[in-house]
């Protein structure tokens, strides 16, 4: 009876084994040395992300908080809020907003965004002195009605 791995066949099975004994170990090394590292980057974020909003917490906010509130018909209670901070003055921010709610009713509906700044003048879509974009920039509501089906 002949022995295969004392043929060529036996001796290339041989080395590709040891290589892939060898590249599965590799494989593990690098592993686990790029989780740990990923590990203490991801760690090391969380805490500085953390102190940051302490300090934010124990300063108070800096800047110009500028809020919209979606209302439907004349309620006091908004159906969406949402705030965004400027550092100062004359600083562009965004705030945008998917809502979707049922109206509990058939008849007409009135749906109101108001905005406005924490303190000064909150513009939109550009400063005191020009617009943005040469008035390209926009500030859009598009309300959409889904109707269902009565059964």
């Amino acid at each position: 009876m002949k022995r295969w791995w004392r043929g060529t066949f036996g001796l290339v099975a041989l080395v590709a084994l040891g290589f892939a004994l060898a590249t599965l170990a590799i494989g593990v090394v690098a592993f686990e040395t790029t989780h740990e590292a990923l590990e203490q980057q991801l760690d090391h974020r969380i805490a500085a992300e953390t102190k940051a909003l302490i300090d934010e917490g124990d300063d108070g906010p800096t800047g110009i908080a500028m809020a919209i509130a979606i209302f439907e018909n004349s309620t006091a209670n908004a159906i969406f809020a949402a705030m965004t901070m400027a550092p100062a003055n004359n600083y562009a921010a965004d705030i945008s907003a998917v809502v979707e709610f049922t109206p509990g009713s058939i008849a007409a509906q009135t749906i109101a965004v108001r905005a406005g700044p924490s303190s000064n003048t909150m513009r939109f879509n550009g400063t005191a002195a020009a617009r943005f974009f040469g008035g390209k920039s926009q500030a859009t509501l598009l309300v959409e009605e889904i109707a269902t089906a009565v059964p």
